[in-house]
């Protein structure tokens, strides 16, 4: 009898260890892709959010910088900037307070040198009760050249996809062929 609990308890472990592997395995993710981490973005200067279109300025204090960087490398040629609208709320609404949607300026994809070279088409990391999960590789040259963002959205709706931003080399700028979106989880 202790045998036969030796046994199911250890194929209990086996079967919850596989569980564990295989769901991290199998996990969100495009290969080649790496998906974007906001907790490894950083405030961005109120001297460069200055220098940033004029619907910016308001929103100095909560302007945060993600750089899309290769994997191994610690430059980034191209980066995100976004306004981190959680925080903009939890600072000028009291608490419990009703709140009016702003319309915010949406994300920007910047060069080295801060230019415009692309828009998301949401607002990162959070765009009212949406949250958009940007993938980006197909590296060259130190620049991604496919962005991805697919949306979660807790609404009747359901989660949704963008196609992708792709790196025009000719005009030096992020293009989506389409802005409409598509329902459901993007294939793998």
């Amino acid at each position: 009898m202790l045998k036969i609990g030796r046994y199911f308890a250890s194929l209990l472990l086996f079967l919850s260890m596989s569980s564990v592997l295989v769901s991290n395995s199998y996990g969100k993710g495009y290969k080649g892709f790496k998906l974007l981490n906001p907790d490894e973005c950083s405030q961005l200067d109120k001297k460069v959010v200055s220098q940033l279109p004029v619907e910016w300025h308001k929103y100095a204090d909560f302007v945060k910088i993600c750089k899309l960087k290769e994997k191994g490398n610690t430059d980034a040629k191209v980066s995100i900037i976004s306004i981190w609208i959680n925080d903009y709320y939890d600072t000028t609404v009291p608490t419990g307070a009703p709140h009016i949607w702003e319309n915010f300026p949406l994300t920007l994809i910047v060069d080295s040198n801060l230019h415009i070279i692309g828009k998301l088409p949401e607002i990162y990391p959070m765009n009212d009760i949406t949250s958009p999960d940007v993938y980006y590789g197909k590296w060259k040259s130190g620049i991604p050249t496919e962005i991805r963002i697919d949306v979660n959205n807790p609404a009747v709706e359901g989660d949704y996809y963008y196609s992708p931003l792709i790196w025009d080399i000719k005009s030096l700028n992020y293009k989506m062929k389409s802005k409409e979106v598509t329902y459901g989880r993007r294939p793998k």
